[in-house]
């Protein structure tokens, strides 16, 4: 007698539809979009999943040391790839744990597919253990405002159209996280699959007003600026935005999370404005323009120093951004163009003539402060050093990853990411420990380019573990800590602020024998002459590397407006 497969009953000659258990069908319908490569961590509520991953060989599955390390490292992966992100974590502790990560997501707007597990439908309102159904702690509930779309299925049947629809919510439009929560039992139960819709275009039409009003304000006189935002890093767009530059001879800012989408090393690039970033930008943008061209910027706090009046205080503002809740809401906007930058540039260029080089940028450039210090006060390297030093090993094309804290401003503001090179800063929310996961994501995403993670020493107390995924994922990436002893931005922050502060220090941390214990192989900087001995350890990286560099912890922050913003609320309360 023929037993049949329990994962797969094939159709028969009675005409009975193909049944896949759920847990396989998922996985079939994610190779069917593309996915290649899973994060996550195991757990009883998601085990039929983990199970079904016997099943589908090709799929790469990286598990992390933390969930919501797993968030970011998808984040990573779908920032480099521009494709869609999954994460499969467990109920109760295991979804909470993304909170923080999903919502990070969802204010960079990345596209993630996260999948958590859920306890058996028959524990709903009874006690059952991790619950997170409408009777407990309600996570779907919880997650629907932090997310694109947050659904649970119910069974076996509705999981086809449920996928779909997170996967369409995810990646269109402006993208961002879209939340399963499968219960364990469903996740077992057997159903018919449908017909995967792999693609659902939306077609978008440019208003010729709208292209008209914005040929008309930059060939108006007087000084112009574009302003590009993380809208605008997606694949080519680069390309388009040089052509833009070159042809209208306009100088460019980008926002801070914008970095890296331009050629800082171009005669107009003038750098980053906003927090962390540039004089030369400052400046520009403090003199006054006639028209402002914004692509792909939300125009938070972060990417506006503040919401500062002068970026719409004389002359036209365009905006360009694919979601139209965030045109508006902080400028008023003359021109708005609801449309991804990369389309409405391939629309606009042909319109515009070649301009002659504009006489009141002749001599405006990109004035990084580079420094000249080595040392600080207290015998330690300075940031400037680390960092020039740094870039100056490492390949032009370097993929770099920054965290929250000190760390950050250094590295908008001192880092010079050329045409090549890339930069990931999730900013939204502003967490700290993203770097490296993200860095991890990225390297999975593309092997063959170098992926340089800059992280504080609070940020690395927070997700070192992930090194030892990163070692045993066999993704050679490095990662430096910038190491000053102390979460030195809330120090400074409550100096310059309140003029006090306390001492919160992260010792003590032994970074070397962190990274040998997870494998990896470590760098120790604490005066000039340590570089020599850096430099043919990144030459012949093989495995993941951990650079301890010894900063001073008095190392002075470039412009940050934020400190004012508190300084400002601080002195009304009073």
């Amino acid at each position: 007698m023929k037993t049949m497969d329990p994962l797969a009953q094939d159709a028969t000659a009675g005409g009975l539809a193909r049944s896949l258990r759920a847990a396989n069908l998922l996985l079939e319908t994610l190779v069917q979009h593309g996915v290649d490569t899973l994060f996550g961590l195991p757990g009883g509520s998601i085990a039929p999943v983990y199970d079904a991953l016997h099943d589908f060989p090709a799929l790469r599955m990286i598990t992390t040391r933390l969930d919501g390390n797993a968030v970011f490292a998808a984040a990573g992966y779908a920032f480099a790839t521009g494709k869609l992100g999954v994460v499969t974590v467990t109920s109760g502790p295991g979804v909470f744990n993304c909170v923080n990560a999903i919502a990070s997501a969802h204010a960079d707007g990345l596209p993630l597919l996260v999948i958590a597990g859920e306890a058996p439908r028959i524990g709903f309102g009874r006690g059952a253990i991790q619950e997170g159904s409408a009777y407990g702690a309600n996570i779907v509930e919880m997650l629907s405002r932090v997310t694109k779309l947050s659904l649970q299925v119910h069974q076996a049947s509705a999981l086809p159209g449920a996928l779909e629809k997170a996967i369409r919510a995810a990646t269109a439009g402006r993208p961002g996280p879209a939340f399963l929560s499968i219960p364990l039992d469903v996740q077992g139960e057997h159903t018919t699959p449908q017909r995967s819709l792999r693609r659902a275009d939306v077609a978008l039409t440019l208003p010729p007003s709208a292209l008209e009003d914005t040929v008309e304000a930059l060939r108006a006189p007087g000084r112009k600026l574009i302003l590009v935002g993380a809208g605008a890093k997606g694949a080519g767009t680069k390309d388009r935005l040089i052509a833009l530059v070159d042809k209208t001879q306009i100088p460019l800012v980008t926002t801070p999370k914008g970095k890296g989408a331009f050629p800082e090393d171009h005669p107009l690039c003038l750098g980053v404005f906003g927090m962390g970033g540039h004089a030369s930008a400052r400046e520009y943008v403090r003199s006054g323009c006639a028209a402002t061209l914004v692509l792909g910027s939300s125009l938070n706090e972060v990417g506006t120093d503040g919401w500062q009046p002068a970026l719409c205080s004389t002359g036209s503002l365009i905006h360009v951004e694919i979601d139209p809740q965030r045109i508006g809401r902080s400028y008023a906007t003359d021109v708005a163009v609801v449309a991804p930058v990369d389309l409405f540039l391939d629309a606009l260029l042909p319109r515009l003539e070649p301009a002659a080089r504009a006489a009141d940028v002749a001599g405006v450039s990109h004035n990084i402060a580079r420094g000249a210090e080595e040392e600080g006060p207290d015998g330690r390297l300075s940031p400037v050093t680390v960092l020039r030093e740094l870039q100056a090993m490492l390949p032009a094309e370097t993929f770099y990853t920054t965290d929250s804290g000190n760390n950050l401003f250094f590295a908008i503001h001192y880092l010079e990411i050329p045409r090549e090179g890339r930069l990931m800063s999730m900013l939204g929310m502003g967490s700290m420990g993203t770097a490296i996961p993200n860095a991890l994501g990225v390297k999975l995403a593309e092997p063959g380019r170098p992926v340089c993670a800059i992280t504080g020493d609070g940020g690395f107390l927070m997700a070192m573990a992930e090194v030892g995924v990163a070692v045993s994922a066999r993704a050679p990436l490095v990662v430096v800590v910038m190491n000053d002893r102390c979460l030195a931005m809330v120090q400074h922050g409550h100096t310059n602020v309140y003029g006090r502060t306390s001492t919160y220090s992260t010792e003590p941390l032994d970074v070397p024998s962190i990274a040998r214990g997870l494998g990896a192989g470590c760098a120790v900087l604490e005066r000039p002459s340590d570089f020599a001995e850096l430099r043919p350890k990144l030459v012949e990286l093989r495995a993941p590397l951990v650079i301890d560099a010894r900063i001073t912890a008095s190392a002075k922050l470039p412009p940050n407006s934020r400190f004012d913003t508190v300084g400002h609320n601080q002195s009304a309360r009073r």
